[in-house]
């Protein structure tokens, strides 16, 4: 969804899977370079505190029976996630939103 002369950094830590050949070459032809955090240092990559929860709250102990109910599994929780964290009291209030739509 970007302009492909836009040149895009993504953030991400050195799963194995995040270095694959098809990967790569997925990201080289999209101009997509990746920036990896040093290994072990999870703290750096910000989306990492939100996997917790998420998995707790949307994805732990489920049987969904597609990806269609799965997605809206998560988006039903980053919903209420969003909307309870406007309360300056919520647990959740030091996080930044979620944003539920694409670029």
């Amino acid at each position: 969804c970007y302009p492909i002369a836009l040149r895009l950094y993504v953030v991400m830590d050195n799963l194995n899977t995040h270095k694959h050949a098809r990967l790569k070459a997925f990201m080289a032809g999209r101009n997509i370079e990746p920036v990896y955090t040093p290994a072990y240092a999870s703290w750096l990559n910000a989306i990492e505190c939100h996997f917790t929860p998420l998995k707790k709250f949307a994805i732990g102990g489920t049987d969904d029976p597609s990806h269609e109910y799965r997605r809206w599994r998560i988006a039903r929780y980053l919903t209420w996630r969003n909307r309870d964290k406007a309360s300056r009291k919520a647990a959740l209030a030091k996080f930044s939103r979620v944003k539920l739509y694409r670029h």
